[in-house]
């Protein structure tokens, strides 16, 4: 390896571990309630899952319940908590009930 290429390697390996540094930073600022929203998502789709197929309105709340959910971590301007909401709810809702998680998300 040249030097050259020694020195740009190295220089990857710098700005790799400076962009890591300053995502973990501010990760510990933003990061604060990912932990929680991934659990609120989780009984959120266990709330909609309880709900009667057939009551469509019960059905309409119970998404919408899920929704004020996320907005309420968009209020506190916490966006990887609201991403890792929306991420697990519609993961766990496609592993639980695909049919209704495809009704759901078929637009997004």
């Amino acid at each position: 390896m040249t030097l050259w290429r020694r020195n740009n390697v190295k220089t990857a390996v710098r700005c790799a571990l400076f962009v890591m540094c300053a995502l973990l930073i501010s990760c510990g600022k933003h990061c604060k309630f990912e932990k929680e929203a991934r659990q609120k998502a989780a009984e959120a789709v266990e709330v909609l899952l309880e709900v009667d197929r057939t009551d469509t309105l019960a059905l309409q709340r119970a998404i919408l319940d899920a929704e004020t959910i996320a907005a309420g971590y968009a209020q506190i301007d916490d966006s990887l908590a609201v991403l890792a909401f929306q991420d697990e709810f519609r993961k766990i809702l496609s592993e639980k009930d695909t049919i209704l998680a495809n009704e759901i998300f078929r637009d997004k």
